[in-house]
């Protein structure tokens, strides 16, 4: 329930007279554009995003936009309703944007007699199958796959309205959504950012500005709460002196297999401590031995360039945050790969861990061969049941992956022809590894 004070200060707010408003000039749509409108091309986004888009105390670009209902938005006639404007940066590949949806409904309805909240939809940060603008790779993403989020990125405006009516299919936001014009206007102007958010005073003038909306340190409702001087219970004001431990899956370990040319990702989890207090840690790539092809990348939450490496990342109180290690591998033989990665708490030294991450290739065999070690695997494409045959099994070990690397499952075959259940796998293709070091052989399947 909103304070008394709050509802007071909405309805002065609503008697003062506007200054007039000195916008920069406008940025976006001069007429609604059609769902067969082509998307232009999206440049790479720059690797560090702390400095994109507006400041505190700048003055921001007029635009206009379409809500996802086909409604005209222009921002200087929402400013002159005389209350601050609050944007929020949205695509649904994002998994940032779609932990947040319901803290920004929370805020919304508290202060929404204060404020006009807004998402402005935008490019998709991690498309499948497309290259992602954030690091000019593919990066689909293991939480997409486990959510079940296979977005392309647009193409068309249609394929944005689109994937706004998925994204709607299971999650309910309360700030309207304006749509990025074809040309992604909001988004090469207000920052290349997948999920900041900027509070907009009357007179256009930010006054709050986050890289990542309410991600920490930055809580936003702390910050609207200093903004609206109210004191809000549901700011979460927590120092940094948290600790941190990396947790390692106990069956895959930091070794990720798959085909040359293909990307591996090799994931691990950092967990906060501390019930109390926020952790920071740098993360820090001390040391690469990879053959020339290949390239890395540090991933927490985006994967950065190849050429960066150092970022941070803060983790609340309680709380865990996935890190992955990826290997974009050459195409030519099988090869094996490795990084050093250094994780330090910024707070105390002594809370330090390196892990060393590993990537190994290996060529798919040839399933004509009459070798009776050779493993034979059916029907590809499988639907509920995948087969492994081999002459000579000899309580042979095997495992399926999926293509970032992850374990799946895992057996023995202890007869020459095993039935595998798959029916509980999401669609998508996986690789499955059997046999020992002196036999050892990796299919790629596919599951319908």
């Amino acid at each position: 329930m909103k304070p008394f004070y709050l509802a007071a200060f909405a309805v002065l707010s609503s008697i003062i007279v506007s200054s007039a408003q000195n916008l920069d000039p406008h940025i976006g749509l001069s007429t609604q554009p059609q769902s067969s409108d082509s998307i232009c091309p999206i440049p790479l986004a720059p690797a560090i995003m702390d400095n994109e888009g507006y400041m505190v105390g700048d003055i921001v670009a007029d635009f206009t936009l379409y809500t996802h209902d086909g409604e005209e938005v222009n921002l200087s006639d929402v400013l002159a309703e005389n209350k601050p404007v609050l944007l929020v940066g949205a695509n649904y590949s994002c998994w940032r944007f779609r932990d947040q949806i319901a803290p920004i409904n929370a805020m919304v309805d508290y202060y929404g007699d204060l404020l006009n909240a807004y998402y402005v939809y935008t490019v998709e940060a991690h498309p499948h199958i497309d290259i992602s603008p954030y690091n000019g790779q593919l990066w689909t993403g293991q939480r997409n796959f486990d959510d079940g989020v296979l977005i392309r990125q647009a193409t068309t405006y249609g394929d944005r309205l689109e994937a706004i009516d998925e994204m709607l299919e299971h999650f309910t936001p309360i700030p309207q959504i304006l749509v990025d014009g074809p040309c992604n206007e909001f988004w090469l102007n207000y920052g290349q950012m997948p999920n900041h958010a900027y509070l907009i005073d009357r007179h256009g003038i930010v006054q709050i500005r986050q890289t990542w909306a309410n991600s920490p340190p930055a809580d936003l409702w702390c910050e609207l709460g200093d903004y609206f001087d109210d004191i809000t219970p549901n700011c979460n004001d927590a120092g940094i002196n948290g600790s941190f431990e990396i947790i390692v899956d106990e069956d895959m370990g930091t070794i990720g297999y798959g085909f040359p040319g293909e990307t591996i990702i090799v994931p691990v989890m950092i967990k906060n401590l501390s019930e109390t207090d926020n952790v920071h840690i740098e993360i820090n790539r001390t040391e690469v031995y990879t053959p020339e092809t290949w390239l890395t990348s540090l991933c927490v939450d985006i994967c950065l360039a190849p050429t960066v490496s150092t970022t941070t990342t803060v983790i609340p109180p309680g709380g865990s945050q996935p890190f992955s290690f990826y290997f974009f591998t050459g195409a030519d033989s099988e090869a094996t790969g490795s990084g050093v990665v250094r994780f330090s708490n910024i707070a105390s030294s002594g809370n330090t861990e390196y892990v060393e991450f590993s990537a190994i290739t290996l060529l798919p065999t040839n399933v004509a061969t009459q070798d009776p070690k050779a493993l034979h695997i059916y029907p590809v494409p499988a639907t509920n049941r995948l087969f492994l045959e081999r002459d000579s099994y000899e309580h042979m070990p095997w495992q399926i992956f999926g293509v970032s690397g992850a374990l799946i499952e895992e057996g023995t075959m202890t007869s020459n022809r095993q039935e595998i259940d798959i029916s509980n796998l999401p669609s998508g293709t996986y690789l499955l590894r059997g046999g020992n070091e002196e036999h050892l052989e990796v299919k790629r399947f596919v599951k319908l």
